[in-house]
Parts: C-alpha cells; sequence; structure tokens
C-alpha cells in the first residue's frame, strides 16, 4: 500500500472512532445521571418511610403512654381532650407528608393503616370526653387504646423494615 492510501485508511479508522466516541459519551453522561436520579428518588422513598414510621411510633407511643394512665384511673376528660389534641399534631404532621413517595401498595397501606389507628384513638377520644361521668369508661378507653397501639405499632414496624430492604437492595 502507499502512503496515501495508509493516510486515507488511518483517517477512516479515526473517523469511525470519533463518531463512536461522539455517540458513547453522550449515552453513559446520560445512563450516569439517570443512575443518579434514580438512586436520589430511591433515598428520598426510603427517607419518607422512616418519617412515616417516626410518626406511626410516636402516635403508638403516644396512645400506649394514654393506655397507661387510664387503666390506673387517674385521667380526666380533661387530660383526654388534651390528649386528642396530641394526636390531632401529629395527624396533622402526617397530612402533609407526600404519599407518593412511598412507591407501592405495601408502604402506602402500612402508613395508610397506621394512620387510621392514630385516627380511631383521636376519635374514640373526643366521643369519651362528654361521657366522662359514665361508669366504667377509663377501663373501655384503655381496652381500645391498647389495641389501637399495637395495630400503630406493627405498621411503624412493617415501614421500618420496608426501609431496611431497600437500603440493602
Amino acid at each position: 500500500m502507499q502512503k496515501s492510501e495508509w493516510a486515507a485508511w488511518t483517517q477512516a479508522l479515526f473517523s469511525v472512532v470519533a463518531i463512536a466516541v461522539a455517540i458513547f459519551v453522550p449515552l453513559a453522561q446520560h445512563h450516569r445521571e439517570v443512575q443518579r436520579l434514580q438512586q436520589r428518588e430511591r433515598q428520598e422513598s426510603l427517607d419518607q418511610l422512616e418519617i412515616w414510621a417516626q410518626l406511626l411510633s410516636g402516635g403508638a407511643e403516644k396512645i400506649r403512654i394514654a393506655e397507661e394512665s387510664l387503666s390506673s384511673e387517674r385521667s380526666s376528660a380533661e387530660w383526654v381532650a388534651s390528649f386528642s389534641s396530641e394526636l390531632s399534631t401529629i395527624i396533622a404532621a402526617a397530612e402533609k407528608l407526600d404519599v407518593s413517595m412511598l412507591r407501592s401498595y405495601e408502604p402506602l397501606e402500612a402508613a395508610v393503616a397506621g394512620l387510621s389507628g392514630i385516627r380511631a384513638a383521636r376519635d374514640h377520644a373526643a366521643n369519651v370526653k362528654g361521657t366522662g361521668h359514665r361508669v366504667g369508661w377509663q377501663r373501655e378507653l384503655s381496652v381500645t387504646f391498647q389495641g389501637l397501639a399495637g395495630q400503630v405499632r406493627i405498621r411503624a414496624e412493617k415501614l421500618r423494615n420496608l426501609r431496611d430492604k431497600g437500603r440493602r437492595a
């Protein structure tokens, strides 16, 4: 082969390499950007699971404390009203969260069921407020709270398990 043929083949080869690089570099950058965005969304979703788990755990703990106080029969209707207000604060905080970040049915179901348990405890407390003179109201509410605290605690634990599973993935 003559020098001009070598030059032509070399130019052709490097043109093909340049075209390949021009295609590959943007594709690789795009792939890295997509991975970065997916990782950020995954982390945001895990963070949301933790926030929900903390809210539900806080609600379960408030309900548990209320149940213990009610079973000792030291509480009053005013105390129940204050408790109801504390649960309303937890519910309001939960309602501000973006449930779309939970991404699938399982964590969404756990969050909604846990929040429903907290709402039920608040509603039971609000209903008792006007009937505090009735005999046995504290024991009745205590039994209700005992069940609801367990329900909410289970949902919070489920969210934590999902969060941990997501971190390992």
